[in-house]
């Protein structure tokens, strides 16, 4: 069964997270949206990561801060770029990143898998969804989503993780 990305009505409870600290939670999952595209783990783990960034420098009985869009944009953006894309096999907790890049290089249909993948994530031309063998493989490992009868990379940060420099 594959995972389904998360709608913006189902991180109510994620945005409540950051409701006491900053006076636009809703930005923040906005920009947490960008990057993970809705993937739950993805989801949940990056905004994990932004409470406890804000709690480190937030007072709980502070009222709550206000931050431009632009500014949650960036912030969003360095953490994921600092804590989940940059030496990513390092730091990886709990494993997800890792778990991916595993399944792929230790399948016996690595370079198949690797050129469907390498297909999506360049786009040229758009890969129809054709329910081969090597498809549910890579749809499996969650690198890549069917939308719209194509494929594409599942979302911003397997794409910067998962380049195929």
């Amino acid at each position: 069964m594959l995972l389904t990305p998360l709608q913006h009505i189902e991180t109510y409870k994620l945005q409540q997270g950051f409701e006491e600290k900053l006076d636009n939670p809703t930005a923040v999952i906005r920009a947490v949206f960008r990057w993970t595209y809705g993937q739950p783990f993805l989801t949940q783990k990056l905004c994990q990561m932004l409470s406890t960034g804000l709690h480190s420098f937030v007072e709980p009985s502070v009222k709550p801060l206000t931050l431009s869009i632009r500014t949650i944009n960036r912030w969003v953006d360095e953490t994921v770029r600092s804590q989940l894309i940059e030496d990513w096999p390092n730091q990886d907790e709990p494993v997800h990143l890792r778990a991916m890049h595993a399944r792929i290089v230790r399948s016996p249909y690595k370079t198949a898998l690797l050129s469907l993948y390498r297909k999506g994530l360049l786009n040229e031309p758009p890969v129809l969804v054709s329910d081969s063998y090597i498809e549910a493989e890579l749809l499996l490992s969650g690198l890549v989503i069917a939308e719209n009868g194509y494929l594409k990379v599942a979302n911003d940060i397997y794409r910067q993780v998962f380049t195929l420099k």
